[in-house]
């Protein structure tokens, strides 16, 4: 019978909030920031999928989640290539126009990171990085492994073993640094990628069958927009769109390292994470790892100046929350 995990750890539960508060730009400000080319294309798509909206309202724009949403049911539910005699122009290269996109959000958030001096240490982010501490996040920039490493932290993507001595870093939506091992270009040099069970910082980078790979862009800051670009043909960021269980699917072990991460937590800390109604998947996997641990969590406290994000924790997770009304802060 499988060890029930004790409530021993701190996991902290970081979303956009902390980023933003570095200056990166949140997805829906990323949309809008595109260059001639791609938002010709983001307008055309907008046009198809928002018939009445898009031509009603100048400068429309939907919510992140509902155009992901329908941009990625539309290739799931139409003929590559659509050449059918049926009237009426279809969505041109819909799975062109989502991979670009990644490479898009990627190339910015990247950009960011990089123009960022973590050479000082952040208190606020210190303790995040306390021994055996456990960060979930559905952020895909690097920020926080930028700054571990600037501070020789040593940390992992995954579970390792029950008591760790280093911090781990759960993503559960992927990393612009992250790829398949399939769509990897440098299948010859692997000494350019490492498995995510690996303990960064610490020599050897062996990464054996591993379906998806982490890209060595944060050992050398300077060039990682160039080794990304060189080490996948598409970097992996799981897009918001409600009902993504099967985008999830290379990461499933991730999801279950995090859902053992909450049922062992002692406090769980959630730091710029909106809970926004339409994510399931996460308020699913909060939910499971808070009410099946060996005991009751000791303490959730919720950090985020907006009262109605707090007002959704009570009514979505648990009723006895820490209230923190501010953003999170550098210092």
């Amino acid at each position: 019978m499988a060890k029930v995990p004790e409530r021993d750890k701190d996991v902290y539960f970081v979303g956009a909030g902390l980023s933003a508060a570095f200056g990166l730009p949140v997805t829906q400000q990323l949309l809008r920031e595109v260059d001639s080319d791609l938002a010709g294309r983001l307008l055309a798509s907008y046009e198809h999928f928002y018939p009445i909206d898009s031509t009603q309202s100048a400068g429309f724009q939907p919510a992140v989640v509902d155009y992901f949403s329908l941009l990625q049911s539309h290739i799931a539910v139409t003929i590559p290539g659509d050449s059918s005699p049926l009237p009426g122009p279809p969505l041109e290269n819909p799975e062109g126009l989502l991979r670009d996109l990644k490479w898009h959000i990627t190339e910015c958030l990247v950009a960011g990171v990089r123009s960022l001096d973590l050479s000082d240490t952040i208190p606020s982010l210190e303790k995040l990085f306390d021994p055996g501490n456990v960060i979930i996040t559905t952020n895909w920039d690097f920020l926080l492994e930028a700054y571990a490493i600037e501070q020789g932290h040593r940390f992992r993507y995954q579970r390792h073993q029950e008591h760790d001595n280093h911090a781990t870093i759960l993503k559960l939506h992927g990393s612009v640094d992250w790829t398949l091992s399939n769509s990897r270009k440098r299948t010859d040099e692997d000494s350019r990628y490492a498995g995510l069970g690996h303990l960064v910082g610490s020599g050897a980078y062996a990464f054996g069958d591993q379906n998806v790979l982490r890209i060595r862009a944060l050992e050398e800051p300077g060039r990682a927009w160039q080794r990304i670009k060189a080490g996948t043909t598409e970097p992996l960021l799981i897009t918001m769109a409600p009902g993504k269980a099967s985008e999830l699917a290379p990461v499933r072990k991730l999801w279950n390292d995090a859902y053992w991460a909450l049922s062992s937590a002692r406090r769980i800390h959630f730091i710029g994470y909106s809970l926004p109604p339409d994510d399931i998947e996460i308020r699913a996997l909060v939910l499971a790892g808070i009410q099946r641990g060996s005991k009751k969590v000791r303490a959730v406290s919720v950090q985020d100046p907006s009262p109605e994000v707090h007002n959704r924790f009570r009514s979505y997770i648990r009723t006895d929350i820490n209230d923190i009304y501010v953003p999170f802060a550098k210092g």
